[in-house]
């Protein structure tokens, strides 16, 4: 598959959910970090970079990983990311507060101009799709899986977002 993203110049499309990464073990990475906010920052002991979110680690041991397979330079796209704003009881941060802040900061790191990137690529952009445009009701299985959505089933929003990237993160409600 490398080996024809590379000589095709297309993307490597992935899943990347920082939810899970955090709510498997919140006592050793900040919800803050996983949300693009705050002063968290981690230095990955093997390359020296200072990553400030969650998200751009994930991406980065993507990429590091496919430079150790020798494709240094297929370009990543988000394929879905998100953040659920509702659970079950024990299924802790996820809530409609959390969903917001992240795919609010989410979609201003992504809209930046110039681009931002991560940082074994900086200035990069990254082609990004927002999981999922509505919460699916009817779906199986634990309370997050149906609750990523942005709008209710029947259309109405969860809660405000701006897609440009232009709105201050202080403007929402």
């Amino acid at each position: 598959l490398l080996k024809f993203l590379n000589g095709t110049n297309s993307y490597f499309f992935i899943n990347v959910h920082p939810y899970f990464r955090w709510s498997r073990n919140p006592m050793n990475t900040s919800l803050d970090y996983a949300l693009f906010q705050g002063n968290s920052t981690y230095t990955d002991p093997h390359t020296g970079l200072v990553y400030r979110n969650l998200l751009d680690q994930m991406l980065d041991s993507v990429l590091f990983a496919m430079t150790k397979l020798g494709y240094p330079h297929i370009r990543l796209a988000i394929s879905e990311t998100g953040w659920p704003n509702s659970g079950d009881i024990d299924e802790t941060g996820a809530n409609i507060l959390n969903a917001a802040t992240y795919n609010r900061n989410l979609i201003k790191k992504m809209t930046a101009s110039p681009p931002i990137g991560t940082p074994s690529r900086p200035g990069l952009p990254i082609p990004t799709f927002v999981f999922s445009l509505f919460n699916e009701n009817q779906k199986s299985g634990s309370g997050t899986q149906r609750h990523w959505g942005i709008l209710h089933p029947d259309g109405i929003p969860i809660y405000d977002i701006d897609f440009t990237g232009q709105k201050p993160l202080t403007g929402f409600n």
